[in-house]
Parts: C-alpha cells; structure tokens; sequence
C-alpha cells in the first residue's frame, strides 16, 4: 500500500524593512534585474548582503593610469565617481566638493554620481564635508543619523566617509562617499576612498587650478 507523502508547511518569510526594499530597487535599478532571495546568494529577508566587489587594487590601477591622460580634473573626477558607483554595490553616491576659488570658506560640488541631487554649497564649518576640510582628516560616520554633523542631501544616506584632498600640502577639497546601509565604510573602504582622493590630489598638484 502506498504511503501518503506529508505535507510540508514552508515558513513565510518575514517582510523586508523599508532598507531592504529601497536596496532592492537599487539593485535592480543598478544591475538590470532583481536579485535573487535564496539564503546562500544577493539578498534574503532579513539580511542584505555585499556582492563580489570589484578589486581594490585593479580600481586604483585603473584611476592611476587614467590620471596620467585625463583631459581635465573634472574627466578625472567624474571617471573615478562613475567607476565606484558601478562596481561597488553600497556607494550609492559618490562625489568631489572643491575649494570656491574666490571663497575658501565654502565647498562647492564638484563631479558626482548617484541618485539624489546634493547640496550645492558647504560651508566648511558645516557639515561632514565641512569637517573633514576644517579637520584635515577623514570624517567616518557608521549612521549618520546619530551625528549632529550631519548636512542631509537625502534621508535616504545611512553611512558616509569623506576625505579631505591635498595638492602637495594645500587643501583643495574633499571626496565624499555615501551609502544607503549602515556602517559601509570600514578600514578597508577608508583606505580606497583616500587613496582615491589622494590621485586626485596629487593630479591638482600638477595641473594647479
């Protein structure tokens, strides 16, 4: 006599907070599909996970030998922003603030690449951009939302690192990444970023304004 199978009850899966959901909308809007949701691969309810990143090396390679035949500093910058963005999945923006010319006491946007308009003008006595030029040293923040400091482009922002960018010894602005997760920017990230803007750096440092 046959056995009956028994039916097996499957757990619904708990539903996505409103960080998953707007990570999955990047995702797609980034990559061109959904990822999938079994537990071993992109994303499953309850956790999202990085995908395989680009190397760190290879990028810097790239923007060091781009810098040697770069037209300008802003081809230079925008090559670096639209890199980042596209093969590191939790750099949902990146950009440049320099120096005004003519009013050293505000950054200006420079180059950029993301999905929200940023602030224009900064004062360097405002904000993480404005402390990381006033500081002369790289701004850290795990969640922003606990930093008085913070100068909001977008609610959206979770994670920031800003760097400041120095021709020879002169400050010239600062490098700005910004993430919609918590705590992106760890030591190894911190150390991309700079290394990014110190390229940047040093071709202003040949190429003065």
């Amino acid at each position: 006599m046959a056995r009956r199978s028994r039916a097996t009850s499957k757990t619904k899966p708990s539903p996505r907070s409103d960080t998953e959901k707007k990570a999955l909308v990047l995702f797609q809007a980034t990559h061109g599909q959904a990822p999938h949701t079994d537990s071993s691969c992109c994303l499953r309810p309850g956790a999202v996970k990085l995908l395989p990143m680009a190397g760190h090396k290879e990028l810097l390679q790239e923007f060091q030998e781009f810098s040697l035949s770069a037209a300008n500093a802003e081809s230079l910058m925008q090559h670096i922003c639209d890199r980042l963005h596209q093969t590191k999945s939790r750099y949902n923006w990146i950009g440049f603030y320099l120096l005004d010319k003519n009013d050293p006491t505000v950054l200006v946007v420079a180059p950029y690449t993301g999905s929200f308009t940023p602030n224009i003008r900064i004062p360097v006595d405002k904000g993480l951009c404005g402390a990381a030029a006033s500081s002369g040293m790289t701004v850290i923040v795990d969640d922003v939302g606990k930093d008085p400091r913070y100068f909001a482009g977008t609610d959206m922002v979770k994670s920031e690192v800003v760097v400041p960018m120095f021709a020879g010894k002169k400050l010239v602005g600062v490098m700005d990444a910004e993430s919609y997760f918590l705590a992106t920017f760890n030591a190894l990230e911190k150390d991309l970023v700079e290394a990014c803007a110190a390229i940047v750096g040093r071709y202003f440092e040949k190429n003065p304004r």
